[in-house]
């Protein structure tokens, strides 16, 4: 098998395993908050980070674009990496922001990977999503009738045991009834949402109705997504599908081949699903207006995040130490509280400081820029909405996986977007 065929292959593997949390926790005492185990903490190698180092080894050895980027930006980098390292040496919890600096090192490589290689899966991506949409909406599904996790083969997939009584579970209050918010594979049916809605997007940028396989597979996923998605409950994926979605199908109607009828029978069906399921998230939004708990603890965290912003404005608290500090910035006795403030600005301006803030949101954007069609434009707007709601795009492995998909998908180069289209 030549060079470039095995990372390909093992690209395929990756994005087919993005919904999986399999992996190996270690718990050394920096994992600790006051006495508290935290997962966010915990150092994991997961199986989608094994396929990331060999697809790396593979790659990075024969990179002349990456040693490029380098001898260009030394002066660049080594001030990003003065900012960081001086952040975490002076950190409460060095060992704690050496392994997120690893971690960062790793996404970024494996954004340059795909900012340089994504013309070569193009065809394939949306296929290999809609496979995961499809399973993980099934999965979901199940669980969701089920209140309850399925167990069985598909823990190796990622699932973990849980049911409406276990602690800290996402239950939803419909009403007077209290449901079970299904999971997938991941660890959050907000992440979950995510995963689906911007699966969904990037099959609508490659759907053409006809009579293939593909096509069918396509409409599956839709379908089954779009159900998966409201069941999930989460307000800000279920907001967002409602608007972005038949956008996108309108928008998309006026090509020669696609035919008119299909489309608005997809949006009739996707209306329908909606109109089912638009009781139930009434009463999720109805909630939201009542001040629910989650409501009170984001608001909480926030603050917490703007006091670390205040008093260490430079640098920040240190890569990987913001619920380190937390306790000295938010006292609670429940030790749920223990997770990152919901909006991925204020996590990365608490823990690197307004420098690193700034950076972050001139790296956003840079990436405007970048987008070429509404589309593309589409998937960022709702990279930057989700994360302005959560967390999941810096702190958890499934979340930075779709975050550097949908980043090195936009940053892909215009001479291969042109290429591209020659080809085709």
């Amino acid at each position: 098998m030549s060079s470039q065929k095995l990372p390909d292959l093992l690209f395929y593997l990756l994005i087919l395993f993005i919904p999986d949390q399999l992996g190996k926790h270690f718990w050394p005492n920096f994992s600790y908050v006051s006495g508290v185990r935290v997962d966010y903490l915990s150092p994991t190698l997961y199986a989608t980070d094994l396929l990331i180092l060999l697809i790396l080894l593979i790659y990075l050895k024969n990179s002349k674009k990456l040693k490029l980027f380098f001898s260009e930006n030394k002066k660049n980098i080594s001030l990003i990496l003065l900012l960081l390292l001086s952040g975490i040496y002076f950190s409460l919890s060095p060992l704690s922001g050496a392994y997120s600096f690893l971690k960062l090192c790793e996404f970024f490589l494996l954004f340059f990977y795909i900012k340089e290689n994504i013309v070569r899966f193009k065809k394939i991506l949306p296929v290999l999503l809609s496979i995961g949409i499809i399973f993980e909406s099934l999965l979901s599904i199940a669980q969701f009738i089920n209140a309850g996790s399925i167990g069985g083969i598909f823990y190796f997939f990622g699932e973990r045991f849980f049911s409406a009584s276990t602690p800290n579970i996402a239950n939803a209050l419909i009403g007077s009834q209290l449901i079970l918010r299904p999971y997938g594979t991941f660890p959050h049916p907000n992440i979950l949402a995510a995963y689906l809605l911007i699966g969904i997007i990037f099959i609508l940028k490659d759907l053409s109705v006809g009579k293939n396989f593909k096509t069918l597979v396509y409409l599956a996923a839709l379908s089954l997504g779009y159900i998966a998605l409201f069941i999930s409950l989460s307000r800000i994926a279920v907001l967002l599908s409602i608007i972005v979605i038949p956008l996108i199908l309108i928008k998309n109607t006026p090509r020669k081949e696609l035919k008119k009828r299909n489309f608005l029978a997809l949006l009739i069906i996707l209306v329908t699903i909606s109109a089912v399921f638009f009781k139930t998230i009434f009463y999720r939004f109805l909630n939201l207006l009542l001040f629910d708990s989650a409501f009170t603890d984001r608001v909480n965290l926030i603050k917490a995040s703007l006091s670390m912003i205040y008093k260490n404005p430079l640098l920040g608290v240190g890569l990987g130490n913001f619920l380190t500090n937390l306790p000295l910035y938010y006292k609670s006795n429940n030790f749920f509280f223990l997770q990152p403030v919901h909006n991925i600005f204020l996590f990365v301006g608490s823990e690197t400081g307004l420098m690193g803030l700034f950076l972050f949101i001139w790296f956003f954007a840079l990436s405007i820029k970048k987008a070429r069609d509404g589309e593309t434009l589409t998937l960022l707007s709702s990279i930057i909405i989700f994360g302005f709601f959560d967390h999941y795009f810096v702190t958890l492995e499934q979340g930075q996986l779709l975050f550097v998909l949908v980043l090195g998908y936009i940053w892909a180069s215009q001479r291969s977007v042109i290429n591209d289209k020659i080809a085709k």
